[in-house]
C-alpha cells in the first residue's frame, strides 16, 4: 500500500509540473507610452511636434523587447481623440491614469523634454502604476540633440532594467539593427510628419477626402525630407509605404 501511494504521489507530481513550469515564464509586460510633455521655454513652438515623435521613438525602440506589450502608437491616438485629447499633446496625471485603465496597461510611461543652451536637449521620463498612479521609477538622459535616438536607445536599457527584463539574442538583434535619425533636422520632420498623418487619418475617418490626401501627401514629403537629412532612418521607408496604402483606400 505505501509503493501505490508513492506512484499515486509520482503521478501527481508529474500532471503538475507542466503547469509549475508555465507559471514560472515571466509574462509580457504591458506599458503605454504616452506623447511627452514640451518644457522648453527656448523655440518651444518648434519643438512641439517633438512630443509626439520622442513617444513614437520609445514606442519603437521597446517593441522590440520581447518581455514588453507595448500599446500601439495608432490605437493611443485614437483614444485621445474619442477623448477630445487628440490635439492637446501631453496630458495631466489624472486623465494619463484614466487612459491607461481604459487601455488595459499595466504600467504608463510619462516624459518630457527640454531644449538646454549648447545644442543639448534633455528627456525625462517616469514609470507610474496605472492602478495606484503611484511613479515607481524616474529616469533622464541629457545629450546633444543630433543624438535624441541614442538617448532613448539609452532610456530602454534604464526601463528594461528596473523590470529586471533579460535582453534575449533576438531582442538585442532587433535593437541593433533599428538605427533611427543622426540628425535633429531629420527627426524634426519625421515628428513632423507624425502630426500630419494623424490629421489626416482624422479627416479620412471624418470622410474629408481632399483634406485626407493633403495630409498624407504633406506626412510623405515630411519624411522624405527626414530621409535627405538622416540616409540611414530606414525605417521611414516602410511608413512612407503605409501612407501611400492610406491614400490608396480613400
Amino acid at each position: 500500500m505505501l509503493v501505490y501511494s508513492h506512484k499515486v504521489l509520482l503521478i501527481s507530481f508529474s500532471l503538475l509540473l507542466p503547469s509549475a513550469i508555465l507559471a514560472q515564464q515571466p509574462e509580457e509586460i504591458s506599458i503605454a507610452i504616452l506623447y511627452f510633455e514640451n518644457n522648453s521655454i527656448v523655440d518651444r513652438e518648434q519643438l512641439e511636434p517633438l512630443s509626439k515623435g520622442l513617444a513614437d521613438m520609445l514606442i519603437t525602440e521597446i517593441s522590440q523587447i520581447s518581455a514588453f506589450k507595448v500599446v500601439e502608437r495608432q490605437r493611443l491616438q485614437n483614444l485621445m481623440e474619442e477623448m477630445r485629447l487628440g490635439l492637446t499633446g501631453a496630458v495631466d496625471a489624472n486623465t494619463a491614469q484614466e487612459l491607461g485603465k481604459l487601455i488595459g496597461a499595466q504600467t504608463l510611461l510619462l516624459g518630457g523634454f527640454i531644449n538646454m543652451f549648447g545644442g543639448k536637449m534633455r528627456i525625462d521620463v517616469r514609470i507610474v502604476e496605472v492602478e495606484t498612479g503611484v511613479t515607481l521609477r524616474a529616469e533622464e538622459e541629457t545629450g546633444k540633440v543630433d543624438d535624441l535616438f541614442k538617448m532613448t536607445k539609452k532610456l530602454t536599457e534604464k526601463i528594461a532594467k528596473f523590470f529586471d527584463v533579460k535582453l534575449t539574442r533576438d531582442d538585442k538583434k532587433r535593437l541593433k539593427e533599428f538605427k533611427g535619425s543622426d540628425n535633429f533636422e531629420a527627426t524634426l520632420y519625421y515628428s513632423e510628419g507624425l502630426d500630419a498623418e494623424d490629421v489626416g487619418r482624422r479627416h479620412a475617418k471624418e470622410g474629408n477626402k481632399k483634406d485626407a490626401l493633403l495630409m498624407f501627401g504633406n506626412a510623405i514629403g515630411l519624411y522624405q525630407l527626414a530621409l535627405i537629412k538622416s540616409p540611414d532612418f530606414k525605417e521611414l521607408y516602410d511608413r512612407i509605404d503605409s501612407v501611400r496604402v492610406l491614400m490608396s483606400r480613400i
